[in-house]
C-alpha cells in the first residue's frame, strides 16, 4: 500500500500557496466559496501530521497546502504520522470532496484533490 501511494504521489503536481493554477476539469461552480473547515481545525490536522510551521496569521489556503505537503513527504519518507485515514476523510467530507478511492490512497488522493481545487479557486 506504500508503494502504491507513493506512486500516485510521485505523479501528482506540485504546487506551493503562492501558485494558481489553471482549474482545469473543475467547473466554477465546484469550487465553492472556500474552505469550510476552521483554521483551527486545519491546524490541528497540520499538527498531527508532524509538520513544525509557524501558523499564526497564515490563511487557511497555506494550512492546507502545507498538510497536503507534509502528508506527501511522510509517504515518501515512510514516516508514521499521528494523523489518521479517518481524520483526513472527514476533512473531504466537510469540504464536499469525493474520496478517490478507498483508505489511506483515497483520502490522500483526495487530499490531493482539494488542494489543487482550492489553489485554481
Amino acid at each position: 500500500a506504500l508503494q502504491v501511494a507513493q506512486a500516485i504521489l510521485a505523479q501528482a503536481p506540485r504546487f506551493n500557496s503562492a501558485e494558481r493554477v489553471h482549474a482545469g476539469a473543475l467547473a466554477v461552480s465546484d469550487m465553492g466559496i472556500g474552505l469550510k473547515t476552521s483554521g483551527k481545525e486545519l491546524s490541528r490536522l497540520l499538527e498531527r501530521s508532524g509538520a513544525k510551521h509557524n501558523i499564526q496569521g497564515v490563511e487557511k489556503l497555506d494550512l492546507l497546502v502545507w498538510l497536503a505537503d507534509q502528508v506527501t513527504a511522510s509517504i515518501e519518507g515512510s514516516k508514521r504520522m499521528r494523523l489518521e485515514i479517518q481524520e483526513l476523510e472527514a476533512l473531504l467530507s466537510q469540504e464536499d470532496v469525493e474520496p478517490q478511492g478507498t483508505g489511506g490512497k483515497g483520502a490522500v488522493e483526495g487530499l490531493l484533490v482539494l488542494r489543487r481545487r482550492e489553489i485554481a479557486r
